[in-house]
């Protein structure tokens, strides 16, 4: 991959195009864009339902990627004092099957739990865990947080 071309003063491809097309860079990719941009975060949070949330609570919200723990490794992760949520990020019509309760164990009892699938196509399976709430987006929606927030900021 050529970086930088002959008779040019800076490269032409982004930060980005040097992570890869696999699902460990787009889920680094989005993991980048929620720990970067504030508005897009609530955007996100919002779409889950969490209404409310502030800034000075964004301090202390802590987002990781990739975290292994014993049974598997997890693509995101978010934790605030009220809430964890983790983000699975699939390319292509990837089935959800193990996934919906292998993270089960990661979950803390004293917080609001979710996991987010993010795929090309959304899955319809209600969510059978009262503790955890399960939730789908294409990556179609996720694109259309970021072009047209206004959608979500006023539903």
């Amino acid at each position: 991959m050529i970086i930088k071309d002959s008779y040019c003063t800076k490269s032409n491809i982004t930060e980005f195009e040097l992570l890869g097309n696999d699902e460990i860079a787009l889920s680094k990719a989005f993991s980048y864009l929620l720990s970067t941009n504030f508005n897009f975060f609530i955007i996100f949070l919002k779409s889950l339902g969490i209404k409310n949330f502030r800034i000075e609570k964004y301090f202390k919200t802590k987002i990781s990627i990739e975290t292994v723990h014993p049974w598997g490794r997890t693509d995101i992760e978010i934790e605030s004092d009220d809430f964890q949520i983790i983000i699975e990020c699939k390319i292509s019509n990837n089935k959800l099957i193990r996934q919906k309760t292998q993270y089960n164990n990661v979950f803390k009892a004293n917080k609001t739990n979710f996991i987010c699938f993010i795929t090309e196509e959304v899955q319809t399976e209600l969510n059978t865990n009262d503790d955890i709430h399960i939730l789908y987006f294409s990556w179609f929606e996720i694109l259309n947080m970021i072009e047209k927030p206004d959608l979500i900021m006023t539903n």
